[in-house]
């Protein structure tokens, strides 16, 4: 699911360039090591449209940890 939410005016950490949009979407977290694959659904994902960077807020972190914790 991609849904773009209202944006806050935050400069990319990154490039410095462009605000961040703000996106609703689903986080992929691939475990090279043991070689699966988990999709976390609904993640805030802050993203630059300038250069790609990705950022996560810390309810966002705790929201993907937690999802790792009960599927992995």
């Amino acid at each position: 699911m991609n849904n773009i939410v209202q944006d806050e005016k935050i400069l990319c950490f990154n490039c410095g360039k462009a605000y961040l949009k703000s996106v609703v979407k689903d986080y992929i977290f691939v475990d090279e090591l043991e070689e699966r694959t988990l999709t976390i659904p609904d993640i805030l994902t802050y993203v630059c449209p300038k250069c790609g960077e990705e950022s996560f807020s810390p309810k966002s972190i705790r929201k993907i940890e937690d999802y790792m914790d009960k599927h992995l």
